[in-house]
């Protein structure tokens, strides 16, 4: 109870008070990563369970880094990617977060997984889901055909490697974030935690996403999602009680990325466990 009253408090003060401190005052600043330097990092493969489309995905593994082994297998990541990053070269999803996930590895040994998104597609719904309003986004029941393969991957990936299915996190960004808040509210019950990173989400559904530990990143200058609905569910989550942490920075933009700038969000991954 005291943790999840500190929550509520944090989020409201979050949403009070200007977050000066969360500007990149460490001099890190984060830049796209050159792909082609991830080939070496993360293992390219190809799935397809011959019912719907095949999906391209890279997979870092942590056998390397793997000193004291966990007794029911690493945590999982599974990020997914922005609008920019379609296609099918196995390559553009490595873009944001992939050198992030790498360059922790020694300290927080687990496996990343980084699907690939067709130019088709947006991920899990059937349409651009606009306005990203809390509450006037789009509410879709249905889904397109690439979701379930989506699930079936993640399944296939959980099956054949050595991870603990209790330590799986749902991440992404943009266009992959709205995924992972549609995911997260459908499948809160598989997911030990969900983040959106300059995400957005109807706010009726929360109730769903309350389920799970939640994590929202927004830069309050986004001029391509409105951090207003961020704030809005950030909010409803912590009203509710939710296990939820919600970081909004002055200033990034559309892409700011400031939770890469230290351990703190690998922290809370290797630290999430499904209820």
């Amino acid at each position: 109870m005291t943790h999840r009253i500190t929550h509520i408090i944090m989020v409201f003060m979050v949403l009070s008070i200007s977050l000066t401190s969360c500007t990149h005052s460490s001099g890190i600043v984060i830049q796209p990563v050159d792909t082609g330097s991830m080939d070496k990092v993360y293992d390219a493969f190809w799935f397809n369970n011959n019912k719907g489309p095949t999906i391209p995905y890279r997979l870092l593994k942590p056998e390397k880094y793997a000193g004291r082994h966990p007794k029911k297998g690493y945590p999982l990541v599974v990020f997914l990617h922005g609008i920019g990053e379609r296609g099918n070269d196995n390559k553009a999803q490595l873009k944001w977060c992939a050198d992030y996930f790498a360059r922790w590895q020694g300290q927080y040994p687990m496996y990343v997984l980084f699907p690939q998104c067709d130019t088709d597609f947006y991920w899990t719904l059937p349409q651009r889901p606009t306005p990203f309003d809390a509450d006037l986004m789009p509410c879709f029941d249905n889904t397109n055909y690439l979701y379930p393969v989506l699930l079936k991957l993640i399944q296939n990936v959980v099956e054949n490697n050595d991870i603990d299915p209790d330590r799986i996190v749902l991440a992404g960004f943009s266009m992959g974030a709205v995924a992972s808040l549609d995911i997260g509210w459908r499948q809160a019950a598989r997911f030990a935690g969900v983040c959106a990173i300059a995400g957005a989400a109807n706010r009726s559904r929360a109730p769903y996403l309350a389920k799970t530990s939640i994590w929202l990143e927004h830069c309050a200058d986004d001029p391509s999602m409105p951090v207003a609905t961020a704030r809005a569910l950030a909010k409803e989550l912590a009203v509710m009680g939710a296990d939820v942490v919600y970081n909004e920075h002055p200033e990034g933009g559309h892409a700011g990325f400031h939770l890469l700038k230290d351990d703190k969000f690998m922290k809370w991954i290797f630290t999430r466990q499904r209820h």
